[in-house]
């Protein structure tokens, strides 16, 4: 293993820090806790330590802690190893497990068994790891559990997306696994022969053990289902009295194995029949525990039958109209539709959208069929979303009933694309007219047709009108949750209501009744936000009604959103006002918004006022009109009288300069104040002129104070929209060297980049619009070297956006820098010269092999270095200088020769003339063959 000296100290840290972790109330303690803890999980001495705090320590915390730091860093850091520490890294891992077997320990056994598996994965040298396991551990009863989890968890890590496995070493597993299969099987059976009914939870852990190789394919199936162990899991499903843990195991088991059944059975449809008939008789079975109010087991039926249907309709198996023939099946899925308990419903309700996209309805008898399931399918979930008809209140958005119903409607909404909009509509009508005398009813047909309302033509006179006739002449509506509909379905009709002006101010009416209500604020901001998109210059009238409404708002407690909503919806409708009145409506508006700022930086001043951070009153209202004033220049589309609108932002770049002097150190405030900048400099382009400078230094001073990525973005707007101004140059000049060194001493680490992407990410944003927009301000900046190798440090980021942002700093700097004649000798010297044009590929090559998402970026930047170096005099050395340095390449065939011919035919891609898109496919084959 890596050779780093532990020292009692290590431990006592750690200990520590588990301790104030787990036990204060402290926020600054708790994350400072847990910033160590990350930090030491990243350093060579952490295999050592966990290694002896596993071997000595009795404290539970600490041993979870050191087998999940095995299991971070077998994912991060394993492949960097040499051979022998990864022998000797697993060797210690199998020493651990099997010291890890007791009830107490099962946290620490289940994260070293992940570790185990993943570093089985990673390890191709070790071809035999199912073999070696069972052949270490299979003969010692005391270490069943252990085995069973090793087997449960080897599989299931094959779809761990952190393990990057390549395609040729996928598929090199699958095959090791099936031709280990059989023998799991043997010794699963031999496992569930000498328990027999003793002991139900070892029994469920051989089902789920079972179930992770059949979902993987690993299986022969035909052959398998002549096993007793599995004619015993049918056996157990045809019996409601089976323990719960180990009817639960085999129904995920058939789960998984399904798929790979109905596989099998298509070729034969005697075979298909016999499979599809052997789950429907579980229908019986579902059935008693219906009757029971055995939910649990009414769920594993469910799953079995939802599974069989999503199978036979797998587009992969190419004909997914095979279900067609077994109408008892959607029968029994509309049946469960059915279920008192929604959570059963919610199982299946997925099945009926993904079942409607994959037919056609051209077959008549196909079309007939889905149109009659889906007609008794919406009336199912019509039952199923009444709320409680005694019940007065609505719940909180994450209630799980409220999530139940928002699934509801996102599946009706997606068959709606398919079936249609006026068959529910008029089912839903008939619903709702004969059952008009029950709120609930008529709420819950109007949340459906919600989910129908915007694929209905604005011009219909037919659906729509009897409703809205109903509903914006209620004298008193029943109950909030019904009020909460009807807003909504507002909302969602908005398209309609543009079409259909008489009804608009009505509606208009209910919606500005409901927004100071605490609980109607949200649907009816939101409502209001849709009306005025759709129907905002009918709403011109309304402007000075809606500024009103505006103030009178403030201190209702509405959330930072739905303020923003009913400012979105002023700023629609002043969009569409006469040029003449835009000017003094949004002076008017400003002024509504500067009122409440100003008095907040008042009560700052003050000795008991609002301070940074302040978490009361004053800073959630500051928070909402900073979001307000931010949507006014967002979506504000004035084309005339920029010169006064530029008059007006310039009163109001002062206000948010005090606010951010005030609030320099808070973040979120920060935040906020720099995004209603930043619309404002995009509204108005290079017409603000030399209004922004104050600012602009102020904003530099803040930096330097307090180090907020939001400035940095800030900085990258300005360069971009001023950049290639002359006058300009010398400030963004200094302003990059005042930026510069406090960002160097935050990237000052590994672990401070991988802590801090934000601030590489808005960084490099910012040199990247310096080398695009003025590369004479980059290529002669003093600084400019040490950006550079800051930027070869944060190329190994965590964060694919700030890899990307070093990516595109390189590539700018790459092409623009090259253009330029008077700046090539500069670049020569730092590129070649200096040796960081080999640093770059390498750091390249090295990133993409960590996160192949980042191929595009680095095919971009080998295609700019052949370009910046066209005769090839230095490219073709750095690039094998940097495949020389990557881990030891791997052919699942074992023949060095052929990952050589890998190497050759990457290196004739990159190195020869080609597009972009060609580099990119070299490098993603490369990538998948190599790793």
């Amino acid at each position: 293993m890596p050779h780093q000296t532990a020292t009692a100290s290590s431990l006592e840290q750690i200990q520590h820090a588990l301790e104030v972790f787990h036990t204060t109330r402290d926020d600054s303690q708790r994350k400072s806790a847990e910033r160590f803890l990350e930090d030491f999980e990243e350093t060579d001495a952490a295999w050592q330590v966990c290694h002896i705090i596993l071997d000595q320590s009795q404290d539970l915390k600490c041993r979870h802690f050191a087998a999940r730091t095995y299991k971070s860093k077998v994912i991060k850091a394993f492949a960097n190893l040499n051979a022998e520490d990864k022998n000797s890294i697993r060797g210690i891992i199998l020493h651990h497990v099997s010291r890890t077997n007791s009830k107490e320990d099962r946290a620490v056994m289940v994260a070293l068994c992940v570790a185990l598996a993943d570093l089985a994965l990673l390890m191709p040298a070790w071809s035999e790891a199912t073999k070696d396991v069972i052949t270490k551990y299979g003969d010692n009863p005391d270490l069943m559990l252990v085995l069973l989890e090793l087997l449960t968890v080897f599989p299931e890590e094959m779809g761990n997306d952190k393990l990057r496995l390549s395609t040729s070493r996928r598929s090199q597993l699958k095959e090791e696994m099936r031709r280990s299969g059989p023998r799991v099987v043997v010794l699963l059976s031999s496992f569930s022969t000498r328990l027999e009914a003793k002991d139900p939870e070892t029994m469920a852990k051989i089902y789920d053990c079972l179930g992770s190789w059949c979902n993987i394919g690993a299986l022969s199936l035909p052959e398998t289902m002549n096993v007793t162990l599995l004619q015993n899991m049918f056996l157990f499903l045809n019996n409601i009295d089976t323990p719960l843990a180990v009817h639960d195991a085999c129904s995920r088991c058939l789960v998984n194995a399904l798929p790979d059944l109905v596989h099998e059975a298509s070729a034969s449809k005697t075979k298909m029949d016999d499979l599809v008939n052997s789950v429907l008789q579980y229908e019986d079975f579902y059935c008693q525990a219906l009757q029971k109010e055995d939910t649990d087991r009414c769920k594993n039926y469910v799953r079995i039958f939802v599974e069989l249907a999503e199978s036979l309709t797998d587009k992969e198996e190419g004909s997914p109209e095979n279900i067609f023939a077994y109408p008892r099946l959607l029968e029994l899925l509309l049946v469960c539709c059915s279920h008192p308990d929604y959570e059963i419903i919610e199982m299946v309700v997925d099945f009926w959208p993904a079942l409607c996209d994959s037919m056609s309805l051209k077959d008549e008898r196909i079309s007939a069929v889905l149109r009659n399931c889906h007609s008794r399918l919406i009336v199912a979930l019509w039952k199923s979303c009444r709320y409680d008809p005694d019940g007065d209140w609505l719940e909180d958005k994450d209630d799980d009933f409220q999530s139940f119903r928002r699934h509801v409607w996102d599946c009706v909404f997606e068959m709606t694309d398919i079936m249609g909009y006026s068959p529910s509509w008029e089912t839903l009508m008939q619903l709702l007219s004969t059952n008009q005398s029950h709120w609930d009813a008529v709420e819950s047909s109007l949340f459906l047709m919600s989910a129908l309302a915007e694929k209905i033509p604005g011009d219909d006179n037919v659906l729509v009108t009897p409703i809205i006739n109903a509903l914006t002449t209620l004298s008193a509506p029943p109950k909030l949750c019904f009020q909460h509909t009807v807003l909504n379905l507002f909302g969602h009709l908005a398209q309609w209501f543009g079409k259909h002006p008489d009804y608009t101010d009505k509606a208009l009416t209910i919606i500005a009744a409901a927004l100071p209500v605490a609980k109607l604020s949200d649907p009816a901001s939101w409502a209001l936000q849709e009306l005025s998109q759709f129907c905002r210059s009918h709403l011109t009238k309304y402007f000075h009604q809606l500024m009103s409404l505006l103030t009178g708002l403030d201190g209702q407690g509405l959330h930072e959103d739905e303020m923003e909503s009913v400012s979105k919806a002023t700023i629609n409708i002043l969009n569409e006002m006469p040029s003449n009145s835009q000017l003094s409506c949004l002076q008017e508006l400003c002024a509504i918004m500067k009122r409440p700022l100003e008095k907040i930086i008042q009560n700052s001043k003050r000795p008991n006022g609002a301070q940074n951070g302040d978490p009361g009153s004053a800073t959630q209202n500051l928070h909402v009109w900073l979001n307000n004033m931010g949507a006014v220049f967002k979506y504000l589309k004035v084309k005339s009288n920029k010169t006064a609108v530029a008059e007006l932002i310039n009163d109001v770049w002062p206000i948010l300069g005090e606010v951010a002097v005030i609030y320099v150190q808070n973040n979120e405030v920060m935040e906020k104040v720099v995004r209603c900048l930043r619309y404002m400099i995009r509204f108005l382009g290079k017409e603000s002129g030399l209004i922004l400078l104050p600012i602009f230094a102020k904003f530099t001073d803040l930096y330097v104070t307090a180090q907020h990525s939001c400035i940095l973005y800030l900085a990258s707007v300005l360069i971009d929209e001023f950049g290639d101004l002359p006058v300009m140059k010398e400030g963004f000049t200094n302003m990059l060297e005042s930026m510069c060194a406090p960002t160097f001493a935050i990237l000052n680490s590994d672990n401070a980049v991988r802590q801090n992407p934000d601030i590489i990410e808005d960084f490099f944003r910012t040199c990247r619009r310096c080398a695009e927009k003025s590369i004479d301000i980059l290529m002669t900046h003093p600084r400019l070297e040490d950006i550079l190798k800051c930027s070869l440090i944060c190329c190994g980021s965590n964060s694919h956006q700030a890899g990307h942002a070093v990516f595109a700093f390189w590539n700018s700097l790459i092409e623009y820098g090259s253009r330029n004649f008077n700046h090539r000798a500069r670049l020569d010297n730092m590129i070649v010269t200096a040796g960081m044009g080999q640093e770059m590929v390498r750091k390249a090559l090295r990133g993409v092999f960590a996160d192949t998402c980042a191929v595009p970026d680095v095919a971009l930047l080998l295609h700019d270095l052949q370009n910046y170096d066209s005769g090839l005099q230095y490219l073709p050395t750095w690039l094998d200088r940097a495949l020389e340095q990557l881990p030891t390449p791997y052919h699942p065939s074992g023949d060095v020769s052929a990952m050589s011919n890998h190497v050759r035919e990457f290196r004739h891609a990159i190195l020869n003339p080609g597009s972009q898109d060609s580099k990119v496919a070299a490098l993603s084959t490369f990538t998948n063959t190599y790793r």
